[in-house]
């Protein structure tokens, strides 16, 4: 029984995370639009306790595809901290989860900053967030329009697939 779950567990994971990547990878022609952060709240809310796993499956293969540099590193806390804040936020529907996805994409460069203010001191970091508020203000713009759009429909497909199920 234990291994028929466990083999579940991964199966679920590897999906999840496959859909993470190939959708970012299908959207990539548009720089910083992409459907991650909604698929990451999405899984937050039906497969909790395997959502860390899918981000770092999906931070790993991201690695793998675009190269292990600093920007990798961020994604192993950013996305986390994504994953804790819908873990422990008590709002509900498409407008909430769409201004928590909107909040986020503007807040990505600063929260990716933080290696550079040690690397480059505090000029450093400043000017990697300067260098990209253009980017988050199109990544915030993309993340709530795309949450605002599919929300419902893929809340309401991933209910249905996961259900009720005790091994969420």
């Amino acid at each position: 029984m234990k291994i028929k779950q466990a083999t579940r567990d991964i199966t679920t994971i590897a999906l999840a995370a496959a859909i993470v990547v190939a959708s970012k990878f299908a959207m990539s022609s548009l720089p910083n639009i992409e459907p991650v952060t909604l698929l990451f709240i999405l899984y937050t809310k039906h497969l909790k306790r395997k959502t860390l796993y899918v981000i770092y499956v999906f931070t790993f293969i991201e690695g793998i595809i675009y190269g292990f540099h600093i920007w990798w590193i961020t994604y192993l806390y950013v996305w986390t901290l994504l994953y804790l804040f819908v873990s422990l936020a008590k709002g509900e529907g498409a407008l909430y989860y769409a201004s928590v996805g909107g909040i986020f994409g503007l807040l990505f460069g600063t929260l990716t900053s933080v290696p550079y203010f040690f690397i480059g001191g505090i000029g450093g970091g400043i000017a990697y967030i300067s260098a990209g508020i253009i980017f988050d203000i199109v990544h915030a713009a993309g993340n709530f329009i795309i949450i605002s759009l599919l929300y419902k429909p893929l809340d309401y497909a991933l209910g249905r697939i996961i259900g009720n199920s005790i091994d969420r």
